[in-house]
């Protein structure tokens, strides 16, 4: 099964970066050039490729500095409101909040006008 989505920007070692246009066990993908179909979204990655290879794992979509977050733990703590102002991946605890607290889980929320 596809990690990709629909409106995924991905990259392909010969067609460069596209947008993922129709996810159905064969994948669309919208190029400069034209549209390329892909069986299952193989060859295709989040990441341009590199001597250490590529990546299928969806990345990390951080909040911008400043910005409302819930934090915890573990699934067994209850959220906490609180800033964001840090990830530290090498970190057990990698979030890191404005009063320089440290936790394992975070969601992101919206705020409506």
């Amino acid at each position: 099964m596809s990690n990709f989505k629909k409106g995924d920007r991905v990259y392909h070692f010969q067609h460069g970066w596209g947008t993922v246009k129709k996810v159905d066990g064969i994948m669309s993908v919208i190029f400069t050039h034209g549209t390329v179909t892909f069986i299952e979204g193989r060859l295709l990655s989040f990441t341009e490729y590199t001597l250490k290879g590529f990546s299928q794992e969806r990345p990390i979509e951080l909040p911008e500095v400043g910005e409302l977050c819930l934090f915890r733990d573990s699934d067994s703590f209850d959220w906490v409101l609180r800033e964001f102002i840090r990830y530290a991946p090498g970190f057990e605890f990698p979030y890191i909040t404005q009063k320089l607290e440290f936790f394992k889980q975070i969601k992101r929320i919206k705020i409506l006008d």
